[in-house]
């Protein structure tokens, strides 16, 4: 028989006679579902009898039993994960047959090609690589912290998990899940203890953010204008929340946004390609990107839904329909969507077990408890709805159809409404920086098809395309630097005055110490105490003020062991306020007329301040 003859038979033969072919997949993901989600109804409804039967909370038992649950889930938890991610690579790197690690002299050629093309990128790039290596610094809210882990061990231990990084992200307890947070600071840390080096990954990360969404417009508009890519980088660089999220080492939204949009190109290659390296690599990103916040899933399990919904009723670009259950699959069969839908499942779980459970053991409330609705309406915020409505009308048209950038914009606004009920929205929040990326997205996407419109290219040409995109670039640039500049050095003058005032406590203790005197210092509740780099200043006694009592109690050196002890300050003794502003309305109970001003890093905020006792002084 011919192959025309076989064809016309394959054609001829009806849907209903066609042989089912049941994927064993399907027959094993049906059971574990069903036994999931029953496991998962049976704890939740025997959950308080359950709890009862465990050890008092606050008791020793109770405490250990607490921590070795926490360590043995989260240990299962990282494993099983680390397994997925081995499988998932092997096949990514398995299904790239194009792919070369060897830099020769063709790859040179084109690197410099592309400098070439994009002088002012680059240009901004370097300027931004050079800013945030010298923004960086350790003195920052909970890097600090973070940070004198490092030095616990003289740094000879370095490979280890850190505890500021693991109590952090895995042992919270109040109902919060984001277990793969600031990992990537972590996992450097173990390789060199210097911000400045951690800095560059961060602006390596900046440029992943820019390239990628520049990529995934060129890819779903085939618009290729060298000046979209200057369009983005202003988008993206010059933005105050990128100012905070970039220069800083304690916001997971940094990572969040780099996985999000490799995750989105790589969708939308998988959309029209159906090639398993964008399979993979989706499924990748996806994975590791849904435990990095606490409602950023929403970010790459909603785009799988809408695809989903909105394909089998053939209103999804690249997607025609969707098969019946129980035929071969093909292209169409929306197999990426149910894998991101079933890691939503894995999701909930792992909440469930890893801090949900917990968090009812301890009982210790909500993160967010008491918090009401608060959402911060911005020019953005309305421009992302109205860009989401009209694009929705148009297509209940049949003008157009939906494609992820609608996707993007629908799981932005879910995220916004999500967040204000959590905590709180505003777009100048570092919560924000994902919402920013969609709004670039949307200003990029918009530009790109008016550029690539048949009107636009018949009156204006290309040079004048490239003209108008330039325009708005710079536009944006000049609507956003004052605001970005003012972050920028807000953020900097705290961090150096945070770490002159330590600098300078580090020198006068050392002094004093040479000149045969006691040296005595004296701190309050912060970010700095004697467990966290203060025990590693010159001293002989360090002392914590009590606010509640205003009681001096002697933390490390002589007195520390003898409970009773109430120390009572000297002449000399040292007073330290590196990080608190209103340090003196937080004490009310002590007389700051007996302590003489001794060093002020910047007199226009209430920290940076070293004071010394002096009895004579004393108003009474």
């Amino acid at each position: 028989m011919s192959n025309k003859q076989a064809n016309l038979s394959a054609t001829s033969q009806k849907p209903g006679k066609q042989k089912k072919n049941f994927p064993l997949s399907l027959w094993l993901g049906i059971p574990a579902a069903m036994l999931s989600i029953s496991l998962l109804a049976y704890f939740v409804g025997n959950l308080k009898t359950l709890l009862e039967t465990l050890p008092e909370r606050a008791s020793k038992e109770g405490k250990q039993f607490l921590s070795n649950y926490e360590i043995i889930g989260h240990d299962i938890f990282l494993i099983i994960l680390a397994l997925v991610l081995l499988v998932l690579v092997y096949n990514l790197v398995k299904s790239c047959s194009d792919l070369k690690l060897v830099i020769d002299k063709g790859n040179i050629k084109k690197v410099i090609s592309n400098v070439i093309r994009h002088p002012f990128v680059y240009g901004i790039f370097i300027i931004y690589l050079i800013m945030i290596v010298n923004n960086a610094s350790w003195h920052y809210p909970e890097l600090v912290g973070w940070y004198s882990d490092i030095f616990e061990y003289d740094l000879l231990e370095n490979f280890r998990f850190l505890d500021g990084f693991v109590g952090e992200t895995m042992r919270r307890n109040d109902f919060r899940f984001f277990p793969l947070a600031h990992q990537d600071i972590h996992l450097l840390s173990w390789l060199t203890p210097y911000p400045k080096v951690w800095a560059i990954l961060n602006a390596i990360e900046l440029a992943v953010v820019v390239i990628f969404i520049t990529k995934f417009i060129r890819k779903l508009t085939n618009n290729f204008l060298p000046s979209l890519l200057l369009l983005t980088t202003v988008l993206v660089l010059i933005n105050p929340v990128t100012a905070v999220v970039f220069f800083q080492f304690v916001y997971s939204e940094r990572l969040l946004a780099t996985f999000l949009v490799v995750f989105i190109y790589s969708y939308l290659c998988y959309q029209q390609t159906q090639e398993d390296k964008y399979f993979y690599l989706t499924l990748i990103t996806a994975l590791l990107g849904i435990f990095l916040k606490d409602i950023a899933f929403i970010f790459f399990i909603g785009p799988a839904v809408m695809t989903l919904c909105l394909g089998f009723a053939g209103r999804m670009a690249n997607h025609s329909y969707l098969p019946r259950l129980g035929y071969e699959s093909s292209p169409g069969s929306f197999r990426l969507e149910r894998c991101l839908i079933f890691l939503m499942a894995a999701y909930l779980v792992s909440y469930f077990f890893l801090s949900f459970l917990p968090s009812n053991y301890l009982q210790r409330g909500i993160y967010s408890e008491g918090n009401q609705f608060s959402l911060v309406f911005d020019g953005r915020i309305l421009m992302i709805c109205f860009v989401f409505a009209v694009r929705l009308c148009l297509v209940f048209l049949r003008k157009i159809q939906v494609n992820l950038v609608d996707a993007l914009n629908a799981s932005a606004i879910i995220y916004i409404l999500a967040t204000s009920y959590f905590v709180d929205f505003s777009m100048g929040n570092h919560l924000s920086f994902p919402v920013q990326i969609v709004f670039a997205i949307d200003i990029t996407y918009f530009v790109a098809l008016l550029t690539q419109s048949y009107s636009f290219k018949k009156y204006f040409g290309k040079m004048m395309a490239t003209a108008f995109v330039f325009v708005v670039a710079s536009f944006t640039a000049l609507l956003e630097w004052p605001s970005f500049l003012s972050r920028l050095t807000s953020t900097k003058n705290r961090q150096d005055d945070w770490a002159s005032t330590y600098y300078a406590i580090k020198k006068i203790s050392k002094q004093m110490k040479r000149n045969g005197k006691e040296v005595n210092i004296i701190f309050a509740k912060g970010w700095y105490n004697e467990h966290r780099h203060l025990n590693r200043l010159t001293y002989d006694r360090l002392i914590k003020i009590d606010p509640a009592t205003g009681k001096y109690i002697v933390k490390e050196g002589m007195g520390r062991r003898d409970k009773s002890y109430n120390y009572m300050p000297k002449d000399g003794d040292l007073l330290l306020n590196i990080d608190r502003q209103q340090f003196k309305e937080r004490l009310p109970m002590i007389d700051f007329s007996c302590f003489q001003l001794l060093y002020d890093a910047n007199p226009s905020v209430g920290y940076g301040k070293i004071y010394r006792y002096m009895q004579s002084q004393c108003s009474s």
